[in-house]
């Protein structure tokens, strides 16, 4: 709204001589208001053996851009952290990379390993426009994922406990935050990142980028280590990786477990080595079994159960855990023929059917 000013007076003329008296009162200024859009995401579950991937959108990106350290601003938005004495630097300085915002441009500042086994990343992002950038994270689709595969969900960060956040950025200013992952694991060095915008369509998008640190591997506790239910045996391990109907979407036999209840555990792996996120799904009651005696076996559950038909979404990097039960082997066959049904057959992964024999 404009400024309103309101004044009132009156004149009074006299002969020969003219008396012209004006009384104002008091201006009364209306402030302007300024209305900013709101966002309301709702964020979906669904039962993993991993933290459920959400849909991200990844935009083309063009190269980074390169900022000396002279030409950075200090910025007062977020406090200055004292790191601990204890605290391991594994990246420093990154290069300032674009966005879908023109001038607007972001970048990894560094990287600490915390002493309670956290990663501490923190980010800059400095808007070098002449006006105001409104930008925003949603932390439940922010994601790294190592070379190995392996997913690491935001566990904190310095706009908690607000999982979903914007923030005006005014111009020339340069903006703060921290976000906290789990530490590397296995020994990972390498990572991809995908930082998720909380409005897709007016925020700025950041795309995929790798990031390599270095530290000492033995300040990292080892990994736990999955074991076998009493009475259980593997009967096979290690399949090779085979490809999908989706461009670098590939899937493997992880592991075949023979469980004390005459059921056999089959693990799945997923892996998304594209760039971009992938919509995954099966459908329980189309995936069998045909073992070489003409025998078949049914899904009779699964790590998703008791939803039959499902699907994620799948970061980029990201290997996703899955598992099927079915009866025992009949008469002690060896060799099966596996069918994997999609649950969408129109935009998810499809599978040849492929054999694998226990040794």
């Amino acid at each position: 709204m404009k400024n309103q000013l309101a004044i009132k007076g009156f004149i009074v003329c006299t002969l020969p001589f003219l008396l012209i008296s004006c009384v104002p009162t008091q201006a009364t200024i209306i402030p302007p208001v300024t209305q900013n859009p709101t966002n309301t995401l709702t964020v979906g579950a669904v039962p993993s053996l991993r933290p459920t991937e959400m849909v991200t959108f990844t935009p083309t990106l063009t190269p980074s851009i390169a900022a000396s350290s002279t030409d950075i601003p200090t910025s007062t938005l977020s406090p200055t952290l004292t790191p601990d004495v204890t605290t391991q630097e594994i990246f420093q300085n990154g290069e300032f990379r674009n966005t879908t915002a023109k001038d607007f441009t972001f970048r990894v500042a560094k990287v600490e390993l915390t002493p309670n086994g956290k990663m501490r990343w923190y980010f800059e992002f400095w808007n070098k426009s002449d006006k105001a950038v409104l930008f925003g994270l949603n932390y439940s689709n922010t994601v790294l994922a190592d070379e190995f595969g392996n997913k690491y969900d935001v566990l904190d960060a310095s706009t908690y406990p607000n999982k979903l956040f914007e923030e005006s950025v005014a111009a020339g200013v340069l903006y703060n935050l921290w976000i906290d992952f789990n530490s590397p694991i296995s020994n990972s060095k390498k990572f991809i990142v995908t930082l998720a915008p909380a409005n897709s369509y007016w925020h700025p998008h950041y795309g995929l980028f790798d990031l390599d640190v270095n530290y000492d591997a033995s300040s990292i506790p080892p990994p736990s280590t999955a074991t076998l239910s009493p009475n259980s045996s593997v009967l096979f391990e290690n399949g090779d990786f085979q490809n999908s109907s989706s461009p670098d979407f590939i899937f493997r036999v992880a592991r075949v477990d023979l469980l004390s209840n005459d059921k056999m555990r089959w693990y799945f792996e997923f892996w998304n080595k594209s760039d971009k996120p992938v919509l995954f799904g099966l459908n329980h009651s189309n995936i069998t079994l045909a073992d070489e005696n003409g025998h078949q076996y049914a899904a009779l559950d699964g790590s998703t159960y008791p939803n039959k038909l499902f699907e994620i979404t799948i970061a980029a990097g990201v290997l996703y855990n899955h598992w099927i039960e079915f009866d025992a082997p009949v008469n002690g066959s060896k060799t099966f023929k596996v069918t994997l049904a999609p649950a969408n057959v129109y935009w998810h992964p499809h599978y040849d059917v492929f054999t694998l024999t226990f040794k």
